[in-house]
């Protein structure tokens, strides 16, 4: 028990001993309730409850915002996420009434937190930024700390492993300089996750260990179970059978102990897939149901998908056809609705992120204006002119600023001529997506498409002629590829698609059927005596070890398509 906790139950059993008022109880009651949240859940969540009840009582507003907002942060680590929703709304909207910032900051972290749980990233990295800002205006380095660590956790979710890592880093150093060791087993760990996605075993342990062992000296039950869960899956990764079970199991007996349902059932997912990974199909299908359960009760659609998946590769392994079929059909309906999901969240997400860089712009710049009115308060009267001119100054370059940025952001990842993505934004994600196939076991497919003589049609027409062309060879590839698929200009008449999702034989009709349109295409609408055909490259082997390595036997397929007569796909 922590010296915090020792203290306030002191004061609350002196409280009781004196009469205390019914309002200052429930301050009490507060305070012992949020630092109880993550050491003892189940106290901390009737305390909130005996809080909220004497404030109601007297009519106590901030007693009861308060009240709700621990309730809300209790329910979410129990994975009751509509309660801690609705329970953090309402204490939104009372904080908001009554002006209290570090109230809203803290009630927008949980909001953001539930967001994150339920795979809606756009909208947990809007409030999380929301309650970041509102921490920064009034110097709460805590709630900022808490902030940046889950900015981290949504944009390590949408596979920006540079951002999370900076933001985790930025939290931490927050939080070590604070003292404030409640928050390093769960920054620890989350650091670990990066760590594990980039293959850096030996630093992805270490930080979990180290997670542990803050875990323990805090009694932080919940980042125990995470980070035991996690360790079982570096151990698994790395062949270690018996390890890893060994850490699944510890995890899944804290988790269970907890009511924390989803990383219970994020382990019992994980302690199938080993299973079935290790030839026992059986033992694996009986975890594989449990989570499957857990996550469809908790809402999330990720580990729903990944059960179906697991389920059904389990089902395939036991010579059941008709179970493994079953699981596959709602594998695809669910990888449907995840895919759609992601495509309209990254979309959503580009468009938060400017909107909170602006937010950040706009926040720095009143910072500064206070300094300059701080410093010129006593010949306020003389500079008020000069201070309004500059204001007017800051607000032109600002808007200047906004605008070069919103063209630089587009030229960064946008092929002018086509519209479609360039390399430059194909050379960040063909690697993750590589990356991603490999660890969930799905297919990928990538196919380079090369215009045949394309140097023709500028000799014999105009570079405008070609350049009239291309754009509609990128109209002809954008219909026949899904929102989720990447379609880029890798350089002159040269274009890359990457397939997610899709095994070969599908990739190969796909290129096919664009080789057909691009054939079948009315040219004489771009120049009377034009006509274009396209050769296609194609391969899925994702054994060939990276994602350079698989692009290059797509270029070797392509060349082969070249010097078979061209008009045509070679896989």
């Amino acid at each position: 028990m922590s010296e915090e906790v020792t203290h306030l139950e002191a004061k609350l059993a002196a409280a009781e001993r004196n009469g205390s008022g019914a309002t200052q109880k429930a301050d009490l009651l507060n305070d012992l309730a949020w630092s109880l949240r993550v050491a003892d859940t189940n106290r901390a969540l009737n305390l909130a409850r005996e809080a909220y009840r004497l404030s109601s009582k007297e009519s106590y507003e901030i007693g009861i915002a308060y009240a709700l907002r621990t309730e809300g942060f209790c329910s979410y680590l129990s994975s009751s996420f509509e309660t801690a929703m609705a329970r953090s709304n309402e204490a939104l909207r009372l904080f908001e009434k009554l002006g209290g910032l570090t109230g809203q900051a803290s009630a927008l972290n949980t909001i953001g937190n539930v967001y994150f749980r339920l795979s809606d990233y756009p909208s947990a990295l809007e409030v999380h930024f929301k309650s970041a800002k509102i921490s920064e205006d009034i110097d709460d380095r805590r709630g900022l700390a808490y902030a940046l660590n889950n900015i981290g956790n949504v944009y390590f979710g949408l596979s920006d492993y540079g951002n999370a890592l900076a933001s985790y880093t930025r939290s931490l150093m927050l939080s070590e300089e604070l003292c404030d060791k409640a928050s390093l087993p769960s920054l620890l760990n989350n650091i670990g996750n990066v760590y594990q996605k980039l293959e850096d075993s030996p630093n992805a342990i270490n930080s979990y260990r180290r997670s542990l062992e803050a875990s323990a000296g805090i009694a932080d039950r919940a980042s125990e179970s995470a980070a035991l869960s996690n360790l079982g899956f570096v151990h698994g990764s790395l062949g270690d059978f018996d390890s890893a079970l060994d850490c699944y199991f510890k995890s899944l007996a804290v988790s269970a102990e907890l009511s924390d349902h989803y990383v219970e059932s994020t382990t019992l997912a994980q302690i199938g897939i080993l299973y079935t990974k290790n030839g026992r199909a059986g033992k694996a299908l009986v975890y594989l149901r449990r989570a499957l359960s857990l996550a469809e009760e908790i809402g999330s659609k990720e580990w729903v998908y990944e059960s179906h998946r697991a389920l059904a590769d389990a089902y395939e392994m036991t010579h059941d056809l008709a179970g493994a079929l079953k699981h596959q059909k709602l594998f695809n309906q669910v990888k449907e609705e995840v895919f759609n999901s992601e495509t309209e969240n990254r979309v959503k997400e580009l468009v938060v992120k400017f909107e909170v860089e602006k937010a950040e712009r706009e926040a720095e710049i009143y910072r500064l204006k206070n300094v300059e009115l701080a410093s010129a308060y006593q010949d306020l009267q003389v500079l008020n002119a000069a201070l309004q001119e500059a204001n007017e100054q800051k607000s032109l370059l600002v808007e200047q600023l906004q605008h070069k940025t919103e063209e630089l952001e587009r030229k960064t990842f946008e092929d002018s001529l086509t519209g479609l993505s360039n390399r430059r934004y194909l050379d960040i994600r063909l690697p993750l997506e590589f990356e991603r196939a490999k660890r969930f076991g799905h297919a990928l497919t990538v196919a380079i498409g090369d215009l045949d003589f394309f140097k023709q049609v500028n000799d014999s027409f105009s570079h405008q002629t070609g350049d009239a062309t291309l754009k509609a060879i990128a109209g002809i590839f954008k219909k026949n590829c899904r929102a989720i698929d990447i379609v880029a200009r890798y350089g002159g008449e040269e274009f890359v698609l990457v397939l997610i999702e899709t095994p070969l034989s599908k990739g190969t009709a796909l290129c096919d059927r664009i080789r057909n349109s691009v054939a079948r295409y009315d040219w004489n609408k771009v120049h009377p005596r034009l006509a274009v055909t396209v050769s296609f490259g194609v391969a899925s082997n994702l054994r060939l070890g990276t994602a350079e390595k698989l692009l290059a036997a797509a270029d070797a397929k392509l060349y082969e398509a070249k010097q078979s007569g061209r008009n045509q796909v070679r896989w």
